[in-house]
């Protein structure tokens, strides 16, 4: 019993091997043969046709992957902070479905340190983050700006006038550890007034917002979740002469990860709302 290939390509996808390290005498044999050299491949044990459909299998496996890899169809898995899957994602999605319908998108949201953990274990294609990463494995760009703001209702009595050693002292909602924004209040605000008077921990920044305008506590959230609430009113930004809070909104890749088409249309969309998320964000200061 033999497998006859009529290709290098699909005998290299066979063992395994790349195609790029083919030896230069077959590359002279195709060319003068004018098509790809014809190679037989001997079974003639049990074994080797024992063998033969999980070879088969490897072969038309290698060809699949080579042609989603230069495809903007198939599959695109993506991770997620709460703030920007909740507030920044849906606009983008909405495009990139409009000019890629076929790509089926996978999207799973958490903290930072969820996001991060499920690009390192390749669970996810691409990380969109909130908060910093000192993984060897994981490679960090730059994405949009963003600016962190201390709110509470209009009838708190903060609303009115507040000193730093007031805030110290109000009900303050947070994030849970592990999120992205409850890293940088730690750091930055937590600089700022001392130790916080944590009163709630909660999972989303939605939760805190809808707390906030139930009228209970103080809390500092992403411009992104508040922008709608400062414009009409319904929460209020504390000033008491605070530094301007800001980080970054970043993309994590794993580095061995192999990037597929889809997944660069992917970040070219990302990359182009860049303006305009830091449009809304250097607009709403002057709220």
């Amino acid at each position: 019993m033999y497998l006859k290939l009529s290709t290098t390509t699909r005998l290299h996808a066979l063992v395994c091997v790349s195609t790029i390290k083919k030896s230069r005498g077959i590359h002279a044999r195709e060319r003068a043969r004018g098509k790809g050299a014809d190679f037989r491949v001997w079974h003639n044990t049990e074994s080797g046709r024992a063998l033969l459909p999980n070879a088969m299998a490897l072969v038309e496996g290698a060809e699949a992957l080579a042609r989603e890899l230069e495809s903007t169809t198939g599959a695109l898995r993506i991770a997620a902070s709460n703030t920007i899957g909740n507030y920044l994602l849906p606009g983008i999605l909405k495009d990139f479905l409009t000019e890629h319908p076929t790509v089926r998108l996978n999207i799973v949201l958490g903290n930072t340190r969820n996001v991060l953990d499920a690009v390192n274990a390749f669970e996810a294609d691409i990380g969109l983050i909130e908060g910093s990463s000192h993984a060897p494995n994981t490679r960090i760009e730059h994405w949009v700006d963003d600016e962190l703001v201390v709110v509470t209702a209009p009838d708190h009595p903060l609303a009115r006038s507040a000193r730093r050693s007031d805030l110290a002292k109000a009900d303050c909602l947070v994030r849970e550890a592990g999120s992205g924004t409850r890293e940088i209040v730690d750091q930055e605000l937590g600089r700022a007034i001392g130790a916080l008077n944590i009163a709630l921990e909660l999972g989303n920044s939605e939760a805190i917002r809808r707390t906030l305008l139930n009228g209970y506590g103080v809390s500092c959230l992403s411009r992104h979740v508040v922008a709608d609430d400062l414009e009409t009113g319904r929460l209020i930004a504390i000033r008491a002469t605070l530094p301007t809070i800001r980080r970054s909104f970043s993309i994590a890749l794993h580095r061995s990860k192999t990037p597929t088409r889809g997944l660069a249309v992917f970040c070219s969309f990302l990359n182009l709302h860049t303006r305009a998320l830091s449009g809304r964000i250097n607009g709403s200061q002057k709220i």
